[in-house]
């Protein structure tokens, strides 16, 4: 006996079956005469198979895509977790580069893009990838159809959609762009651009490319979003606790805390540090005459004039009023009392206008103290230093006063 199965169509009714034929020959003298053939219409049993086999199938992908789910959920979770440790803006941005290539291991490139103080103007942070990035490094808000609309949006290959100005125009890979918003403010953009896009329509499941990387680009530009905009508050902040809102030098409380940090590292290294107090002569005088914004006008022009003259490493504070002090690490006395006589200088030939009004010549008086010569500590050196510019003013002002053995 044999079998074999076959598939014929019905003549009248246009129907495809499944049939099992069985075949008994006819023997005749040892020789076959014929056989019996029977059929059996196994259609149902052909149709179940291959509804388990696709449900098997199915459920597989719905595996695997639930896995990739996983995996994604964990890398943002871990990136929200690192960034909820962040200290500043930097360290956030170094975090997100970490994590984002897990994210998004298809993505060829990517840039995170944040506003400007001045809001005019988009600024790239940081860039990831393994190809050069088509999107330029800053650009006008307007440039990106994300921030006009206020949603994702894909920009296609050239001549087959609407694509953001601030690619390049020989752009042959996909873009997203996906606005980073936070309690309804928008802080810039994470982009990413997909290369390759034809050879990956689907991911595992049913789920379109586009759609799951979006899905995903939302969730993390929220994370990301969240995180920079609680930073940028907490900067500006602290910004705020220890800058001079008038003249934008460091305030007194800066001055002290900075102090016994440099203190610290000068006597580590063995190394010399120097404070110079400063004070405009009659300010007040120059106040009644000129007006109070003539006199904040000058304030200003005075921390201008700092801020070009010291090193950058060294700390210019307002201490309060017409008087500052200056932290200069890393230098002695002597090299102290040059600075502040090339400072008195500068400030004499400064020539300052106020509504068309020229304001009156300005004089400064300083006190110099120095580490470790004058004193080992914040207050001791503050307060000699505070000695000394007083003794300046009662030698007739506009002179410099280093501090003695004797003030010491």
């Amino acid at each position: 006996m044999y079998s074999r199965r076959l598939i014929i169509r019905h003549a009248f009714r246009g129907q495809i079956l499944d049939l099992t034929l069985r075949g008994v020959p006819l023997l005749s003298n040892g020789e076959v005469r014929g056989a019996y053939l029977i059929y059996e219409d196994v259609s149902e049993q052909i149709r179940a198979a291959e509804a388990q086999r696709q449900h098997a199938e199915s459920l597989n992908q719905l595996v695997k895509e639930l896995e990739l789910r996983t995996k994604q959920m964990t890398a943002l979770n871990d990136m929200g977790s690192l960034l909820e440790c962040s200290g500043t803006v930097k360290e956030a941005c170094a975090v997100v580069a970490e994590s984002i290539e897990k994210l998004f291991p298809k993505v060829g490139s990517g840039a995170l893009y944040l506003f400007k103080s001045s809001r005019n103007l988009v600024e790239s942070v940081l860039r990831w990838g393994t190809t050069a990035s088509i999107s330029e490094p800053t650009f006008s808000p307007d440039a990106c159809w994300s921030l006009r609309r206020g949603q994702p949006h894909w920009s296609e290959h050239p001549g087959t959609g609407i694509s953001c100005r601030h690619l390049a125009e020989s752009a042959t890979t996909e873009c997203l762009c996906v606005p980073m918003v936070a309690q309804g403010n928008t802080i810039g953009i994470l982009h990413l651009e997909v290369g390759g896009v034809a050879e990956l329509q689907q991911v595992p499941g049913n789920e379109n490319f586009r759609d799951s990387h979006q899905r995903l680009a939302i969730s993390v530009a929220s994370q990301i979003a969240l995180s920079l905009a609680s930073l940028q508050l907490r900067e500006t902040l602290r910004e705020q606790s220890i800058r001079d809102p008038l003249t934008g030098l460091f305030n007194r409380r800066f001055l002290e805390e900075s102090l016994e940090r440099e203190l610290q590292l000068a006597s580590r290294k063995k190394q010399s540090l120097a404070v110079l107090f400063l004070d405009l002569d009659h300010f007040k005088r120059f106040n009644d005459t000129f007006g109070h914004d003539a006199g904040d006008r000058v304030l200003q022009s005075l921390a201008d004039l700092f801020r070009g003259f010291f090193r950058a490493t060294d700390l210019c504070c307002r201490y309060g009023g017409e008087e500052f002090a200056i932290i200069l690490p890393e230098a002695s006395s002597q090299q102290a009392v040059i600075r502040a006589d090339a400072l008195r200088s500068e400030v004499k030939n400064l020539r300052l206008q106020y509504k068309k009004q020229v304001l009156g010549p300005l004089t400064l008086s300083a006190g110099v103290a120095a580490f470790p010569e004058h004193g080992s500590t914040c207050d001791e050196l503050l307060k000699i230093a505070d000695q000394c510019l007083y003794e300046s003013k009662s030698r007739g002002r506009d002179v410099v006063t280093v501090a003695s053995p004797q003030n010491a």
